[in-house]
Formats: structure tokens, C-alpha cells, sequence
């Protein structure tokens, strides 16, 4: 638990740096106390590391249902228009099966929340199957017109074999408002009661112009465009073809031009040296093509972005950082 919540808090840090003004992030002040300090929770105790940089823990074990154990963090994490911190772990249920539990943190006031399961959720949505399970939350945590959107799917990976993918039952989409502090299983009204059938949707982004929720599905790394508007689902574009021993990657690049980038890559640092091409999928003309350009080091798993949205930066499951540069992609 104490590795979990170090490296949580470590991210948390991160999110709440670039969520500050940018003459306190940058160090543009005449206030003797260090940047950002009159920002950050008062109550926590912050330790010092290499570089001087400054890190706390933070633990939710304490405001977790107790049929629940927290397990692990994948990227689930968010922040909303108040620079608060959303961020789920993977649990089990001491009654069976496994869940996904969110958590809201003020970084500010020190306050923090426990917010809902995702399995309780569909449960009041009366969409949850007779031993479903929901234990990942893999996608980022994105904030748009004042809800939280999450992406979903029932099981762990398919990095190999995917013989087993018809015995689950496919992926939600859930959404939390952060004005009412109430959900919603925005997959109870589809068909079958699931986003897409059997697949899960491991990372998530958002085209906020067109107001369009883009989620890479588990494993045949599908793009499904999601309308938070209408709530529907405006299209499910086929992705890269799946092929034995090369897993998807844990992102998704959005351009502003609207062209979406996905990768295929590797995880064992045995394979580390493999190249892949990256895919791109252009609206304009509705094809999905390869690039020709060749990454290294494993597939992605980490990005972001400078404030501006010039550069994304993603980062790989062995250790590599890539630059895009957003103008001339």
C-alpha cells in the first residue's frame, strides 16, 4: 500500500503544478514562502526528495466501503474546473468479483471524499449483470462541462490470447457530476446495456469542440466516439489489427486538427527494442492508415501536455518519452 499511494501522490503533485497560475508555477513571485505553498494542503506532511522536490502521502483506506480492498491505480486520474483531484483504484469485494472505487481530493482544503463503486453505480442504473464485475478504471479522468467521464471494462488484459473475450460482457461509460455529486451509468440505455460488446475501453480523450469523448477499446484498439450531448455513440472506427504478442497501448493522442494517433507496442523488457508503426485515424477522410513512423521501448502508457497544447508528451511502458509536436504533428 505505502509504494501505491507514494507514486499517487507523486501524480497528484504533478496535476496540481500545472493547474496553478502560471506566475506561481514558474516561481514569479515576490512572497518569500516557496511557490505554490499558500495552494497546498496545510494539514499534509510534506518531505523532501532528490532535487528538492517536495512530496506527501495521501491515503483513502480510510474512507473506503468496508466491503471493499484497494488494490491499484492505472491511470485513473482527473481533475475537475475547481483543481480538484478525482483518481479510482482497482478493489476487490470481499464478497466476491472486483470493482473500481473513486475518490475526490481538495488539495486546497485538505478534503477528501469517497465518491461511489462503479459496480454500485450500474447497480442502481439496474445494469449490472448477475456476477459482473468491473475492475478497471483504466482511462484517464476527463472533466468536461461539469461532470467526470470514465471509461470501463470487466476485466484485466489480453496482452496474448484473446480466446476468452466472448465471456465478458463489454464496456461503460460512467459519469459522475460534480454539481449534484450523483452518477450516471451512461451505458444503460444502449443496447445490451454496454458501450460495445465484450471489449473494454482502456484509455479515453476528448475532442471538447465537438464535444466527443474518443475511447480506445480492449484489445482490438477500436476508437468509439461518444456524444456527451446526446449521449450516444456516433461512431466505433475498426484500429490497428490485432496481432498475437503485440498488445495495444494504455493512450490515445488527439491533435487538435481532430486526427487521432494510436500504437501498438510491447510490454517485456526483453522485447523492448521492437519497432511499431503509429496508426493515425483522420475524420476528414474516415480511413485509419499507418503512419510510417516507427516507436521503441514498449507501448504507451502516460502523456501530457503543456499548457498551451503545443506538445503532448508520451511516455512508454520500458522508460522512453516521446515529444508531438500538436502544429506540425
Amino acid at each position: 500500500m505505502l509504494i501505491r499511494t507514494i507514486l499517487i501522490v507523486f501524480i497528484v503533485l504533478i496535476l496540481i503544478a500545472c493547474a496553478q497560475p502560471e506566475a506561481v508555477r514558474t516561481g514569479q513571485t515576490q512572497s518569500s514562502t516557496p511557490p505554490g505553498d499558500q495552494l497546498l494542503d496545510p494539514i499534509l506532511e510534506w518531505k523532501v526528495g532528490d532535487m528538492g522536490v517536495r512530496w506527501a502521502e495521501i491515503a483513502f483506506d480510510d474512507l473506503k466501503p468496508d466491503n471493499v480492498i484497494l488494490q491499484q491505480c492505472w491511470n485513473g486520474m482527473g481533475m475537475d474546473d475547481q483543481g480538484r483531484i478525482y483518481i479510482g483504484f482497482t478493489s476487490k469485494r470481499t464478497t466476491g468479483g472486483e470493482d473500481f472505487v473513486v475518490f475526490r481530493y481538495d488539495p486546497v482544503s485538505g478534503e477528501k471524499n469517497f465518491l461511489g463503486t462503479f459496480v454500485e453505480v450500474a447497480r442502481a442504473a439496474d445494469n449490472l449483470e448477475a456476477g459482473e464485475s468491473i475492475p478497471k478504471g483504466h482511462t484517464r479522468l476527463i472533466f468536461a462541462d461539469g461532470k467526470v467521464y470514465m471509461g470501463s471494462q470487466g476485466f484485466h488484459d489480453f496482452k496474448w490470447e484473446i480466446d476468452d473475450l466472448p465471456k465478458y460482457r463489454g464496456a461503460h461509460i460512467f459519469a459522475f457530476d460534480t454539481r449534484t455529486n450523483s452518477w450516471e451509468d451512461l451505458a444503460a440505455g444502449m443496447p445490451g446495456g454496454v458501450i460495445l460488446k465484450n471489449q473494454g475501453i482502456v484509455a479515453m480523450g476528448i475532442q471538447r469542440d465537438k464535444h466527443l469523448l474518443v475511447g480506445l477499446t480492449h484489445p482490438h484498439s477500436d476508437l468509439v466516439m461518444f456524444d456527451i450531448i446526446t449521449n450516444k455513440v456516433q461512431a466505433i472506427i475498426p484500429g490497428i489489427p490485432w496481432k498475437y504478442g503485440n498488445p495495444l497501448s494504455r493512450e490515445v493522442i488527439i491533435a487538435p486538427s481532430g486526427r487521432i494517433y494510436t500504437y501498438r507496442g510491447t510490454e517485456d523488457p526483453a522485447q523492448r527494442d521492437e519497432r511499431h508503426p503509429v496508426w493515425v485515424y483522420d475524420p476528414k477522410t474516415g480511413k485509419m492508415t499507418n503512419t510510417g513512423f516507427e516507436m521503441t521501448q514498449g507501448f504507451w502508457i502516460g502523456q501530457t501536455e503543456r499548457r498551451d497544447g503545443s506538445k503532448i508528451y508520451v511516455s512508454t511502458t520500458n522508460g522512453q518519452l516521446y515529444e508531438f509536436d500538436t502544429a506540425s504533428e
